[in-house]
């Protein structure tokens, strides 16, 4: 509370203009990215964006997850709104036995101040803990434009009644910080919108009208709300499960040689029936879940190069695909049910030791030296059992 008081001390306005910015339906206020697949006991970020804003002088989002399947590790602002100035920035209202959080900014020390466009609010850090899948929830959002300067009554930013707003109004909103009707610690008085909750409307109006006596002071500073979608993200916390795919070679003297290299599938439903079919060009498997979901193929390139293309059901969908030096990863989304899939690739490689993809380097050490004219030499004569 006592941060939030020192927080909100830093808004009162140093410029007397309010700009009014038209209602923007289409800012959306959105989880990036939208679906996330994550191992367990790993930290993985997501954030808070928004698109397409005007006039953007502060923002409020409750960011709720199942708190069973994830643990809430940090915050810190995001890049976008401190692009118009200074800001002030609040991550510590959160409940980690329910899973939830309330980040907001807004710029401070003048009311003409803002920003447009695309851009992060607030990036938020989190680790799996159990597996399976959960919705990354936001509620609670407002967007503000520059504040209003509006004729009084009502005496915005008084909450104890004095017809003055000073610390004490400050530290009665912030104490009622997030309840609503019902609430025990709900104060009428200090949700100067009634619309049920002390969120950052109220404690704006607090800030930003400190030292206003009234009815002295005939003006009063007013947040102005505008209008935003909102979108929600999605996040899988998977256990891997890896496939062994073994190959022989046949060394100079005959002797058999075995490589391994595993395709790793990535899912909150179960896997079955992994196969890899060099002459189809294919890796397939079947996949049940019980849920729609999404799922993460990782694929050595000493195996499978190039393009590739999924199906499920014989049927052709979207994918999505990055890659190291190494792998390809391989993402798409699913229904729920039972699916075949099959994971088709460009290039299906005349399959090569490890060592031997360097090609010059062979072992890999930067410098092209004796050590690499040993390896070749030693594995003169190797070929790959048909």
């Amino acid at each position: 509370m006592f941060a939030l008081l020192a927080l909100i001390s830093v808004v009162t306005p140093l410029t007397l203009f309010g700009i009014n910015a038209a209602d923007t339906s289409s800012t959306k206020i959105y989880v990036n990215p939208p679906t996330m697949i994550a191992p367990p006991s790993e930290d993985f970020v997501i954030d808070i964006e928004v698109e397409n804003v005007t006039d953007l002088f502060g923002w409020q989002a409750k960011l709720k997850w199942d708190p069973w399947l994830l643990s809430y590790q940090n915050a810190t602002e995001g890049d976008f709104l401190k692009t118009g100035g200074n800001t002030g920035w609040n991550i510590e209202t959160r409940n980690a036995t329910e899973g939830w959080i309330l980040g907001f900014s807004f710029i401070t020390g003048s009311v003409s101040a803002s920003v447009s466009g695309s851009g992060t609010l607030g990036r938020f850090a989190f680790r799996g803990t159990s597996i399976g899948e959960c919705t990354l929830e936001l509620s609670n959002t407002k967007t503000f434009s520059q504040p209003d300067l509006v004729p009084t009554p009502p005496y915005l930013g008084d909450a104890n009644g004095d017809m003055r707003v000073d610390v004490k109004d400050l530290f009665t909103v912030a104490k009622a910080f997030l309840k609503s009707v019902g609430d025990p610690g709900y104060n009428p008085n200090a949700d100067f919108n009634s619309d049920g909750t002390l969120d950052l409307f109220d404690l704006l109006c607090a800030g930003l009208n400190n030292g206003h006596k009234y009815p002295d002071d005939v003006y009063a500073w007013k947040p102005v709300v505008t209008t935003h979608e909102v979108h929600d993200g999605y996040v899988t916390i998977y256990s891997p499960a890896n496939f062994p795919v073994t190959w022989k070679w046949l060394d100079y003297y005959e002797n058999q040689v075995w490589l391994t290299a595993n395709v790793t599938v990535s899912s909150s439903g179960s896997i079955n029936n992994f196969d890899f079919n060099r002459s189809l060009e294919q890796i397939s498997f079947n996949l049940t879940s019980a849920t729609p979901g999404s799922c993460n193929v990782s694929v050595p390139k000493l195996l499978m190069d190039g393009a590739f293309k999924v199906l499920i059901n014989d049927t052709l969908v979207a994918s999505t695909l990055t890659w190291n030096k190494t792998h390809t990863f391989i993402y798409f989304t699913h229904e729920q049910g039972t699916h075949s899939v099959a994971i088709i690739g460009e290039i299906v490689t005349r399959i090569r030791a490890p060592d031997l993809l360097t090609m010059v380097d062979i072992n890999g050490d930067g410098e092209v030296n004796i050590l690499d004219i040993t390896a070749i030499a030693v594995r003169n004569g190797w070929k790959e059992d048909p």
